[in-house]
């Protein structure tokens, strides 16, 4: 028997949210949400420090 999931992401958290989730129930799948990650910024000091620990690495400038 193979397992089902149901992925969703969805801006407002309305319409898509809920489709996803009477999809999920009535399929008796399992249920993701893919979610955003907010966008950091390092202060002028913490970047002078990253450099210098990390000088290879991939940084948004």
């Amino acid at each position: 028997m193979s397992r089902i999931l149901v992925v969703y992401y969805s801006v407002s958290n309305g319409n898509t949210r809920e489709i996803a989730h009477q999809m999920a129930e009535y399929i008796k799948a399992d249920l993701a949400e893919i979610q955003t990650v907010p966008d950091v910024r390092l202060s002028p000091q913490l970047k002078c420090i990253w450099k210098k620990q990390y000088p290879l690495s991939h940084r948004k400038q």
